[in-house]
C-alpha cells in the first residue's frame, strides 16, 4: 500500500503511530506491510496473529481484536485477485467459519470496466473479503465500510478537499460504493452495504 495516505486518515480522525495509523480499533500499516492485510473479529482483548497461505499463494496474516467502539468508517475491506475462485472459496469459508453472503458470476465490474467472477464474504463490522477471479493473483484494493450513504457521501467531500480522484460511484453487489484513487495509484472504495446485504 505504497505512497502518502497521511491526508486520508487524518481527515478521518486516525491518529500516526511510529509503524501505522489507528483509529483505536483498526490499524492501517501503508508501506511497511504492503503485500498484508488484517481480518478483524471480536475475539479477545490483545492483537494475536497467525499465518495462513491460501491455494493461491496468498500469504495471509489472521489478526484478531475486539472491536472496543461504533464508528463512522471501518476499514475492513479487502479484495484479492486468486486465480483458483472454487478453491479459494473453499478455504475462506473454513478460514472465516462463514459462507459467501454473494456470489456474482460475469458480474459487471467499474474497476475493469468488464466482466468478473467473484465471491464476497461479509459479516460486519468484522470483515469484508472480495475474492476476484483475476490475474494477477495478489492484493487488489482495500475498502472502508461506512454507516450508511450518508457517510460515503461524506467521504466524497473529503477526498474532494484532499484532491484524491473520483473513480466511480453507485450502487454494485448490494452496496452503495465510492471508488477513488489512492495514492499507490489503485482504486479503493468507500461502501455501505444494503440491509439486505447486512442481514444475510
Amino acid at each position: 500500500m505504497e505512497g502518502q495516505w497521511g491526508p486520508l486518515f487524518r481527515m478521518l480522525g486516525w491518529r500516526k503511530n511510529r509503524y501505522f495509523y489507528t483509529d483505536g480499533d483498526g490499524r492501517f500499516y501503508g508501506n511497511f506491510y504492503a503485500p498484508s492485510f488484517a481480518l478483524e473479529e471480536r475475539i479477545g482483548e490483545a492483537w494475536d496473529s497467525r499465518y495462513e497461505s491460501s491455494p493461491s499463494g496468498l500469504k495471509v496474516p489472521v489478526y484478531t481484536k475486539k472491536i472496543l467502539s461504533e464508528r463512522k468508517y471501518i476499514l475492513n475491506h479487502v479484495a484479492v485477485n486468486v486465480s483458483d475462485l472454487e478453491a479459494e472459496q473453499k478455504w475462506w469459508q473454513a478460514l472465516l467459519n462463514a459462507e459467501p453472503a454473494l456470489s456474482v458470476k460475469q458480474g459487471w465490474d467499474p474497476i475493469i470496466n468488464g466482466p468478473l467472477d467473484a465471491i464476497h464474504f461479509y459479516k460486519s463490522p468484522f470483515f469484508y473479503i472480495t475474492l476476484r477471479g483475476q490475474e494477477p493473483v495478489g492484493l487488489h484494493h482495500i475498502g472502508f465500510e461506512a454507516r450508511d450513504k450518508g457517510a460515503v457521501l461524506d467521504a466524497k467531500e473529503i477526498l474532494k478537499k484532499i484532491d484524491w480522484e473520483i473513480y466511480w460511484e453507485g450502487a454494485i453487489d448490494e452496496s452503495y460504493v465510492l471508488h477513488f484513487k489512492g495514492p499507490d495509484g489503485r482504486i479503493h472504495d468507500f461502501f455501505s452495504a444494503s440491509d439486505e446485504l447486512r442481514e444475510r
